[in-house]
């Protein structure tokens, strides 16, 4: 750090307890919401003796009820429209898995996962029905659904 202020390094071990110091406090925050988020769910279902899979669905699952009730359906008329398709379409390569076999096999990997597959469709629909919005629209409305879901 000397070096980079124009004086002459002091101890070069020093240095990098430093950054040592300093990573390790960057992600102190990082490791303590994965605890909170991944780890502490699995350890009770695993010690319920529930397989690791359901857990982890469970919670993406509850994450996405919590996302999709801070949409506003009322001021943004397709919204539910555009849930409604991209959950349909995520539901095909488990309920029919042979609905896309005549697709080119270049396609695969996004008709192979449902998540891919509802997750491209979501995005390809939002962008048709509600277009792009300004950044600073955007900013403000992800602003106001962080506290009002908090």
């Amino acid at each position: 750090m000397a070096s980079t202020l124009a004086a002459p390094p002091a101890d070069l071990t020093n240095e990098r307890v430093a950054y040592a110091r300093l990573l390790a406090l960057g992600l102190q925050h990082v490791l303590v919401m994965y605890a909170g988020t991944v780890a502490v769910p699995l350890i009770v279902g695993s010690a319920l003796h529930l397989p690791k899979g359901i857990v982890m669905f469970g919670m993406v699952a509850a994450t996405g009820v919590r996302i999709l009730g801070s949409i506003d359906f009322n001021r943004y008329r397709h919204n539910l429209f555009i849930v409604a398709i991209a959950i349909g379409f995520g539901t095909i390569p488990t309920l029919a898995p042979t609905f896309f076999q005549y697709l080119p096999r270049w396609l695969e990997p996004a008709t192979h996962s449902g998540i891919v597959l509802g997750t491209l469709v979501a995005v390809i629909l939002n962008l048709y029905y509600n277009g792009m919005q300004p950044a600073e629209h955007a900013m403000r409305a992800a602003a106001a659904t962080t506290h009002s879901a908090e």
